[in-house]
């Protein structure tokens, strides 16, 4: 996830939640998922991904359910979800599976389900790779560094 909008898109009150994947290879996510739960939640809510192969330099857009404080619309989106995610603190993960993660804190899935990425962000979650990102608003986004090709398993400075 290179991007956690959580309602909002950098310096825009955006409609809806979204999550962006950047890649550097070409990948298929065909049976995968963005998976969220709350801040200190222990039950994860699944969005499951269209069998797709996102291509290198391609974003992937996920929109979420519309926040009350949004008033500009994103970008179409190529996968659309139900999921109400928090704007200032939650836990949010790309899942190689549609099977709901479990805990408060989950390590990889038992099987084929891997955790492919996994985004704490704000003071409150209490889960995260290595430190929790920054928390976004209803008007800002926690966006990956380095163009989206950051990734070195500590939220708190792969995004900003």
């Amino acid at each position: 996830m290179s991007c956690n909008t959580s309602k909002g898109t950098t310096g825009v009150r955006a409609k809806s939640a979204c999550g962006v994947r950047f890649r550097c290879t070409a990948i298929s996510v065909n049976g995968w998922s963005v998976q969220y739960s709350s801040a200190t939640g222990t039950a994860w809510q699944v969005t499951a991904l269209p069998n797709v192969t996102i291509q290198p330099g391609q974003y992937f857009l996920v929109a979420e359910s519309f926040g009350a404080n949004g008033v500009n619309p994103l970008p179409t989106p190529d996968a659309t979800g139900t999921i109400a995610m928090s704007a200032t603190a939650a836990k949010v993960a790309l899942v190689n599976c549609i099977t709901a993660l479990s805990g408060a804190c989950p390590s990889n899935v038992t099987g084929a389900c891997s955790i492919i990425d996994f985004v704490g962000y704000g003071a409150t979650a209490n889960c995260n790779e290595t430190a929790n990102a920054p928390a976004p608003s209803t008007t800002t986004a926690d966006v990956r560094a380095g163009g989206g090709n950051t990734e070195t398993d500590t939220n708190s400075t792969d995004f900003s």
